[in-house]
């Protein structure tokens, strides 16, 4: 069995960004989701939104899929052509809902995640089929828990750290340690800093809609590159769902 590189270098590269842009926290500064975000004014944007994330809860709900489905057509296809139909499938996605869809701003990598769904489909019908009906059940009641509590924990650490780093600031400046005082002062700054990033990232994954017609793009891109590009399994597919539909209009008949 061959290694996976696309799924290993696609999934680590998502993590790398997201802790490369987080600031210590478990979410991103919003500034940098509008500067880094996709829109039609923002063409630079077309590849590197894919691997930006609004939070860990973002994160973790695109990161499980990613990997489950990338390496299940890298067991079908090259690692090659699964990296081009993330980022193509992605990035096409993204031009066609921005220009029926002005004023957003788009980050995450769903639609490229669609785009390798839409390819497994085809590729290998019964397993992804069955990973679909599972993953979602996953990950709304063990992954997002977790990172639910993760972020409260955030939360309640960073306000904590605050409130003791203000007292302690207090006392020296009361004493007259005015350079010891300064020092405390830039680390509460800071805490206060992440606690605030933190907290309004929160939100704002709260609020945040989820783009589905975004995610049907990717999934058709996906389906017609292996309909184009790889007729061989397309026809296997087909010869499977045939097959699939014959027993069960035997079954119906009995």
């Amino acid at each position: 069995m061959k290694f996976p590189w696309a799924t290993a270098i696609l999934s680590a590269t998502v993590i790398l960004v997201y802790f490369l842009n987080s600031s210590g926290t478990l979410y991103l500064p919003e500034n940098i989701l509008i500067a880094e975000g996709f829109q039609i004014q923002n063409p630079f944007s077309l590849f590197t939104h894919i691997f930006l994330h609004i939070g860990i809860l973002h994160l973790m709900g695109n990161l499980i899929p990613l990997i489950v489905f990338c390496w299940l057509l890298e067991s079908k296809i090259s690692s090659k052509e699964v990296v081009a139909i993330f980022l193509v499938g992605g990035a096409i996605s993204s031009v066609i809902f921005s220009l029926t869809n002005q004023g957003y701003v788009l980050v995450g990598s769903s639609a490229a995640i669609a785009s390798v769904m839409g390819a497994s489909v085809i590729a290998r019908p019964k397993a992804a089929i069955i990973l679909m009906l599972i993953l979602p059940f996953l990950t709304q009641f063990f992954v997002y828990p977790i990172a639910n509590y993760s972020v409260q924990l955030e939360k309640q650490s960073l306000k904590t750290q605050t409130i003791e780093l203000n007292k302690t600031v207090q006392e020296l400046i009361k004493e007259n340690k005015t350079t010891e005082a300064e020092k405390v002062n830039k680390t509460l700054q800071e805490n206060t800093r992440k606690y605030n990033i933190t907290k309004q990232g929160e939100e704002r994954e709260k609020k945040t809609p989820v783009g589905f017609v975004v995610h049907i793009y990717g999934a058709l891109f996906g389906v017609a590159y292996m309909l184009l590009f790889r007729k061989k399994i397309s026809r296997e597919c087909m010869e499977k769902f045939d097959y699939f539909v014959k027993k069960l209009k035997k079954l119906g008949k009995k």
